[in-house]
């Protein structure tokens, strides 16, 4: 029988919840993988770390020569860095604190205080309805 081209990794982020990830088992973790984890999660590609049973995962390496296996659980984190501070409001609602990478894209800031609303809000919240209400760099 010959070997599937792809395999399915399920792969979790602190916070951001759990995806079922397919990937190439020759394309290297950091052309495959990476790319598809950032997109799900809204992780930064650059800081982006893989973990499997606690140890750390060579992005530069292929799930084939790593050995994973179908369903093979993998944490996606991104490395720690500097964080900012950042207050956010939804109308007349009290404010939220957010931290997040200073280069992060505002959309992802966003989009992380979207998700934290009321399960009834989520879909109801625009980004336009959004204010920043100030920074602590």
């Amino acid at each position: 029988a010959r070997a599937q081209r792809h395999l399915w990794l399920q792969v979790f982020s602190e916070g951001a919840g759990e995806h079922y990830i397919k990937c190439e088992r020759d394309l290297p973790l950091s052309g495959g993988l990476v790319p598809s984890v950032a997109d799900k999660f809204g992780l930064l590609r650059e800081r982006i770390e893989l973990l499997t049973n606690g140890a750390l995962l060579e992005l530069g390496r292929t799930p084939k020569q790593l050995s994973l296996k179908d369903d093979q659980l993998i944490e996606a984190r991104e490395r720690a860095s500097e964080r900012w501070t950042f207050k956010l409001a939804l109308g007349d609602k009290p404010p939220c604190m957010l931290q997040l990478d200073p280069e992060a894209p505002l959309s992802r800031l966003v989009k992380l205080f979207c998700a934290q609303q009321p399960e009834g809000r989520r879909g109801a919240v625009l980004p336009s309805q959004v204010k920043l209400i100030d920074v602590d760099a």
